[in-house]
């Protein structure tokens, strides 16, 4: 701790205990500063002196003490008057004032210069605490071993928030806790130990024992209209014994044991619910479920909490649903499973949750809808799957639990549908696919599930349909049309012949009417009509010749009569028509003449 006294002394000469001129006033200043030096204290300045008019003046002293600076009067060795203490960033942090050491009156305690944490009152032995808006936080008696007496501690809207009483800084006898908007939710005996709790319209929630904030002994709860919900005991805060609930109409509801015996529910009416054992607090042996009307939905046992050994269950009609066993909560060894119709849905083997071994599932009607084996919970090995008349549909392999190998998929007539390999589970190598009457009607090659290379169909009665060449996008999931691509109708007649890169279409491109006249035909570049195109109707005749430029008209039009002579003549520029047009008569006269300029006329002459 360091000293800083300042006073108003004047004195020249060099203090000495050897000297005989300081008068009996210097030696008690003296002596105290002496005193405060073998107390610790360090002096940090000089002292100055006056002559003594009027007796002596006390002087303004400094000290740190820890981390706070504080500064005051000193009188007599000891704090005297006002004081103020500073951290080192110069901010207070409490004021207030000594007498001959001993603080009174009131002293405050800031956060800052300018939140006032709490105050306390020496005089009164009062203890004020404030939040940062300067509202009341708490107030009550204030002793030197810390809280006495009554205390209270409030909102910030200025209500009470609970209230009671301290005697050497330890709570004692009841107290209370209030809603913030004023209504009275709990209070504790500190001494008894009885605890209350109340809902907001007043009436009681829950009561019993609370011994060091956990709850023990006889504890009951409440519905909001009053009527009794549970009792029973509690141990440390752990229920103990057999508990009892209520239906909020005074029925009983549930008797749960918590620690050996036997638990019950019942279904409002009285029907029991559910009963079986209990150990050591945990489900054990028989435990025995219900519908409302009696009639039984599980039998089950369980061990120490956990589904462990046989176990049934029933449809509410009373049909089985289900028969297996549990180890340690996981299906474990043969289960079987029914529809409500009493027929089989499916049976198999369980090996701690998973599916295991050879797996059967059923139709509704009792035929087999699909068989396999399983490993470690995957399908693994030969599938076969059937139609709901008991023909077959599909069959392959998987290799934990994903395609692989020769898949066949079947029409329902017996006749092949489709067929191919698969490898990780997606397509890969040659696929064929048929039509019922046998004809062939795609075939080509997968490379993981991407359509890869020349990929060819057939119409059903086996003349050509399509020839598609495709490739893969380098590093990507896609395959697009790259190459050649021809698809034909069913009389054998060509529809399109369009070339593609990368997907998009681009070369030559042809198009032909139902009956095999050509529609179209010109050039793509990167899907977009480029250069000169012509068009015809059905009969085969051009009706039209005309330019594009990135799918827009641009460069010269021609329109044709049935007869083939022009019909009009001119030209686009970026998709509008430009500069000078001519029409003419199916003889083959001009009979106007226009100007176009950006789409719109300027001039237009007949003949």
């Amino acid at each position: 701790m360091v000293l800083v006294l300042k006073g108003f002394y004047n004195f020249a000469p060099i203090i000495s205990f050897s000297s005989k001129i300081y008068t009996s006033k210097m030696k008690i200043l003296v002596s105290n500063l002496l005193f405060l030096l073998f107390a610790g204290l360090m002096i940090t300045a000089g002292f100055f002196f006056a002559p003594l008019a009027h007796g002596q003046t006390t002087p303004s002293v400094s000290l740190q003490d820890g981390e706070l600076i504080g500064q005051g009067p000193y009188s007599e060795g000891q704090k005297n008057g006002f004081w103020q203490y500073h951290n080192h960033d110069n901010q207070l942090q409490k004021q207030g004032n000594y007498s001959m050491g001993k603080k009174e009156g009131t002293w405050e305690y800031f956060v800052d210069e300018e939140i006032k944490a709490y105050q306390v009152d020496y005089d009164n032995d009062v203890f004020t605490g404030f939040y940062p808006d300067g509202i009341i936080s708490q107030q009550g008696g204030w002793g030197k071993n810390g809280k006495t007496d009554h205390w209270t501690y409030f909102y910030e809207n200025g209500n009470i928030k609970e209230e009671g009483v301290y005697v050497e800084d330890e709570r004692t006898g009841l107290w209370v806790s209030f809603s913030e908007t004023g209504i009275k939710e709990e209070s504790l005996d500190y001494d008894t130990h009885e605890f209350h709790a109340w809902y907001p319209n007043g009436n009681l929630r829950e009561k019993g024992l609370k011994i060091e904030g956990l709850k023990n002994g006889d504890y009951f709860y409440y519905y909001l209209t009053g009527q009794l919900w549970s009792q029973g005991i509690y141990k440390n805060d752990e229920k103990r014994g057999l508990w009892k609930f209520w239906y909020e109409d005074g029925e009983r509801w549930a008797e749960l044991e918590h620690d050996t015996g036997t638990s019950r529910t019942w279904f409002p009416g009285g029907q029991l619910e559910m009963q079986g054992g209990i150990k050591n607090g945990k489900k054990d042996g028989k435990w025995e479920f219900f519908y409302e009307d009696g009639s039984p939905k599980e039998v089950t046992f369980f061990e120490r909490d956990l589904r462990h050994g046989p176990s049934e269950r029933f449809f509410e009609d009373g049909v089985k649903e289900f028969d297996g066993s549990y180890k340690t909560n996981n299906l474990h060894g043969y289960a079987r499973y029914w529809f409500e119709s009493r027929e089989k849905e499916m049976e198999g083997n369980f090996v701690e949750n998973l599916r295991d071994s050879t797996w059967v599932f059923y139709f509704e009607n009792g035929k087999v809808a699909s068989k396999g084996d399983f490993e470690n919970g995957v399908q693994h090995g030969t599938w076969t799957y059937y139609y709901l008349t008991g023909e077959k549909l599909r069959q392959g392999l998987f290799d934990n639990g994903k395609r692989a190998g020769l898949w066949t998929v079947w029409y329902e007539s017996g006749r092949k549908s489709h067929e191919g390999p698969f490898v990780n589970d997606k397509e890969h190598g040659i696929w064929t696919s048929w039509y019922e009457n046998g004809n062939m009607r795609d075939r080509g090659r997968f490379d993981q599930a991407r359509m890869d290379s020349i990929w060819e169909g057939w119409h059903e009665n086996g003349r050509q349909r399509y020839e598609v060449a495709y490739r893969i996008i380098p590093d990507s999931l896609e395959s697009v049309r790259h190459g050649k691509s021809t698809h034909w109708l069913v009389d054998g007649n060509r529809n399109r012949e369009a070339h593609y890169q990368n997907g998009l279409l681009h070369g030559p491109f042809k198009q032909w009417y139902v009956n095999g006249q050509m529609m179209e035909e010109g050039n793509y570049e990167n899907n977009m009509k480029q250069g000169l195109w012509f068009f015809y109707d059905e009969r085969g005749r051009k009706i039209r010749e005309q330019h594009f430029k990135d799918n827009r008209m641009h460069g010269n039009f021609v329109s044709f009569y049935e007869n083939g002579r022009k019909r009009e003549e001119g030209r686009y520029v970026d998709g509008v028509k430009q500069g000078r047009w001519e029409i003419y008569d199916n003889s083959g006269k001009r009979i106007r003449r226009m100007t176009f300029q950006n789409g719109r006329i300027t001039e237009m002459r007949e003949n």
